[in-house]
């Protein structure tokens, strides 16, 4: 079970001592976790592949017969392997944090939302003068939208993220006088905020963990170290 109470949050953004490859099928260059994962193929100790297929076939199969104490020395097992894991990331990206510039809740909506197929660095340059021109919700919500989106221009997808933005912005005005509420529930009912950038923002703004930050890279390693065998983001948390 990935433990959220650690407060290790691994992102591309986080990988910043981490070697630069190109993904295939995305058309950007992301930070990649290799020597860590280099690090931990040597140092972590990997189940047994015919136990693994056997506690899949077992769980897959819903058996009635497993022994309670066999299964809490397989959970504690997880848990210890799982430990390693979080002390070597915390060894290897020791003043790991979220690379996107802010000042306070709102300003981390934005960037977040912004920051959707698009790096880090660039979300900074744009923010840069957006954030002195755009100082509260109201700001963002009053604004003719064709001003947005020119402000925002050099992000991809602008015009979907302008119109996001704006929409979140005039919910925060009309139902959370102007400020970015502090739950799961109420972020991800805002527009263009999803249950990841949820996290980052409760995370990093608020200091709730209320989850672990999940995106593609991270999903990729979970799987890769052998952490979990899920494939959404909800379940990966878990």
């Amino acid at each position: 079970m990935l433990d959220a109470s650690n407060g290790i949050c691994i992102t591309s953004s986080t990988a910043g001592r981490g070697r630069e490859a190109r993904l295939k099928g995305e058309g950007r260059v992301c930070f990649v976790l290799v020597d860590l994962e280099l690090t931990l193929l040597h140092h972590v100790r990997w189940p047994k592949s015919d136990e693994t297929d056997k506690d899949s076939s077992k769980e897959a199969k819903g058996c009635a017969f497993r022994r309670k104490g066999s299964k809490s020395r397989s959970q504690a097992a997880k848990r210890e392997r799982l430990g390693e894991i979080i002390a070597g990331l915390q060894r290897t990206y020791p003043d790991a944090h979220c690379e996107l510039n802010y000042r306070n809740p709102l300003e981390l909506m934005v960037a977040t939302i912004l920051s959707a197929q698009c790096t880090d660095k660039q979300v900074n340059i744009v923010t840069k003068d957006l954030f002195k021109k755009y100082r509260k919700a109201a700001d963002f919500a009053a604004v003719p939208l064709e001003e947005l989106q020119n402000d925002i221009r050099r992000i991809g997808l602008f015009r979907n993220k302008a119109k996001s933005i704006q929409n979140a912005c005039r919910t925060l005005t009309e139902h959370h006088k102007g400020k970015v509420p502090q739950t799961m529930p109420e972020l991800v009912a805002l527009t263009g905020v999803g249950r990841k950038t949820a996290n980052v923002i409760l995370g990093n703004a608020f200091d709730i963990n209320e989850g672990v930050v999940v995106d593609t890279h991270v999903a990729r390693l979970c799987d890769r170290l052998k952490i979990t065998s899920a494939k959404t983001p909800e379940k990966i948390e878990k």
